[in-house]
């Protein structure tokens, strides 16, 4: 099978919470590091441009790798969708 993408922005982030863990805690954010995640796009600024913030940006890297890996995102505040806000009222 494909081997799904980890965004280097989201390790470069975990990272920073690495360096003040301590114990297990810090054992589990070293192993996350790694693990592919979705890339949440929340807003229309993460669409396009360059760099792995952005939609565009994660695409261009995951097609860049060899073989290409698999991007999964997750498209949040859709138009029309949840106008009632049930999904989001607790």
């Amino acid at each position: 099978g494909r081997k799904f993408y980890v965004n280097p922005s989201y390790a470069e982030q975990a990272k920073v919470s690495i360096e003040s863990a301590e114990g297990q805690v810090k054992t589990t954010l070293e192993q996350m590091v790694q693990v592919p995640s979705a890339y949440w796009l929340d807003t229309k600024s993460k669409i396009r441009g360059e760099g792995t913030k952005t939609m565009e940006g994660i695409l261009k890297d995951a097609a860049a790798k060899s073989p290409p890996e698999l991007v999964t995102f997750i498209v949040y505040d859709l138009p029309n969708r949840d106008c009632h806000a049930k999904a989001s009222n607790g």
